[in-house]
């Protein structure tokens, strides 16, 4: 009970970072927004991808931080040598094989 309670704990302090930061982005100063005579097709045309994630890694990075942990899996120890198979791999092994046969009624 007390595991859920921290982790509820930390899920709703770490929303509320991210909202504060987000809330800076999106303001005017915060890098992302453009005027309409900002926004063109010359600027369309130049964008940077890199340079919005500079903006990110400077003005959001909480939000930057739990992006990257939910996209890249954790590292594992140099000295560990067995060798996980990536989660794809089991997916793929799994819809492979029939579909199992049944009555249904479970």
């Amino acid at each position: 009970m007390a595991w859920w309670q921290i982790k509820e704990w930390t899920v709703q302090l770490v929303e509320k970072v991210i909202n504060k930061e987000a809330q800076v982005m999106v303001s005017k100063e915060g890098g992302l927004h453009l005027s309409k005579e900002q926004l063109n097709w010359q600027f369309l045309c130049n964008f940077s991808f890199g340079r919005v994630m500079v903006t990110v890694q400077d003005k959001a990075p909480t939000l930057l931080r739990v992006l990257t942990a939910a996209a890249v899996a954790p590292k594992k120890p140099p000295n560990d040598s067995t060798t996980v198979t990536p989660i794809w791999d089991s997916y793929v092994e799994h819809l492979s094989k029939p579909i199992p046969s049944g009555s249904g009624n479970n």
